[in-house]
């Protein structure tokens, strides 16, 4: 342990540089000289252009962490970040951004996540439209988040188009199992899980829901994460 937290010191410090231009780059000077991001490995700044929001009452020292590597599953390999002109990014609170990431968000898109989030290493999240992440978000490790097809599809007998692209929103404590694809328009309530390798697209309103398969359906309901069970609730 004390050698594992060892090499994320000496991680972090070869990345400061990295960490003190984001920071400045993007924050207002007061809170810009705590530097609340932190990136534990080295990052690629693909576009450093639109805005990311601070939006927390206490800023605190390494807040969010970019790159984080706190599984042995997969050796830290980098975290890319894209932010175009008019994206938004905005953070509620603390959390981590596994390694081997990208975050992507196009022009006039957002990206918000809730206050002590937690996605795993390897995940995609692409926003063309909105992306959100509720409170207390788990996300797993392979993950991919999209809000849009990319390229216009059209109805071959009607002549009408559809929506390229669609707001994602997932509320509070919502747990998402590795390897998933969570798609365009989809609404994910609160406490619900997200088994493993599923695909999601499509609305689930109920509480407490287990949610699964290609494409993914309530396959179960009345449970929830372990660390939010209240039996006195």
């Amino acid at each position: 342990m004390k050698r594992k937290t060892l090499n994320l010191r000496i991680r972090q410090l070869l990345n400061i540089g990295y960490s003190i231009v984001f920071n400045f780059h993007y924050l207002p000077f007061r809170q810009a000289r705590k530097l609340p991001f932190l990136f534990e490995c080295r990052p690629t700044f693909v576009n450093l252009k639109g805005k990311v929001v601070l939006d927390v009452d206490v800023v605190k020292p390494k807040m969010v962490k970019f790159g984080h590597n706190g599984s042995l599953i997969v050796a830290s390999k980098g975290f890319r970040w894209k932010n175009d002109e008019g994206g938004t990014i905005i953070f509620k609170g603390s959390g981590f951004i596994g390694c081997s990431s990208f975050v992507s968000c196009n022009r006039g898109a957002v990206i918000e996540f809730g206050n002590n989030f937690r996605i795993g290493h390897g995940t995609t999240i692409i926003s063309d439209r909105k992306i959100v992440f509720g409170e207390d978000a788990r996300v797993s490790w392979g993950c991919t988040f999209i809000d849009t097809d990319f390229h216009p599809i059209v109805d071959m007998m009607s002549g009408s188009q559809m929506k390229e692209s669609m707001p994602i929103t997932m509320g509070r404590e919502v747990w998402i199992g590795h390897d998933c694809i969570v798609s365009k328009g989809t609404k994910i309530a609160d406490e619900n899980i997200v088994s493993s390798g599923s695909v999601v697209k499509g609305i689930f309103r109920k509480k407490n829901t287990v949610i699964g398969g290609n494409l993914a359906k309530v396959l179960t309901e009345g449970y929830c994460r372990a660390e939010s069970y209240n039996p006195k609730k």
